[in-house]
């Protein structure tokens, strides 16, 4: 379909693909070390937009890992998150930042962080759902462990409950209009 040639930043030496939309017509790079984001046409392959401005530094961990991070390209919307607990909200035609939500601990229990790592959960009918999990927690653990439903045009939290990490359980799905997890 195209052949182009992209060199990322040298700095950036772990660069990953880390979602695609046929409906928004894009595909996502993350380049690890710098913690940014760029879109791509699906169609020619060209450079869309980005990178966006570096997440936190512990996003280092999660942003190239779709498994461990919470990327999302839903209804012309890129959602972005991780180890450091702020989702990002970008516009997936121009990439400008639309809103950012913090998933703050309480508590400040969280060793290397105010906010708890966050993981997407899914998005649907104009909410994004997240949850907190951890693969390997230290003793004592944190307080709480949130699960969080957010609206997905303004960033604003719909609601909130504290449950323990759903790591090992696998993550939330929705059916129906009921949760499981």
């Amino acid at each position: 379909l195209f052949n182009i040639t992209w060199t990322p930043n040298p700095i950036d030496v772990g660069t990953a693909f880390i979602g695609a939309s046929a409906k928004e017509g894009i595909f996502l790079v993350a380049m690890k070390a710098t913690r940014q984001i760029i879109a791509f046409s699906l169609d020619t392959g060209r450079q869309l937009w980005g990178p966006t401005e570096s997440q936190l530094p512990v996003d280092v961990f999660t942003i190239a890992n779709w498994r461990r991070g919470a990327t999302s390209i839903f209804d012309g919307k890129v959602i972005s998150g991780g180890m450091g607990g702020r989702v990002h909200c970008y516009d997936a035609k121009t990439g400008k930042l639309l809103w950012t939500y913090d998933l703050k601990d309480p508590y400040n229990e969280i060793l290397w962080g105010q906010n708890w790592p966050v993981y997407l959960s899914f998005v649907t009918d104009g909410k994004v759902y997240l949850h907190h999990a951890e693969h390997s927690p230290v003793d004592p653990m944190p307080r709480g462990a949130p699960f969080v439903c957010l609206d997905l045009e303004t960033g604003e939290e719909i609601w909130l409950m504290n449950i323990r990490g759903l790591h090992w359980g696998g993550y939330p799905i929705i059916g129906d209009s009921i949760i499981a997890m």
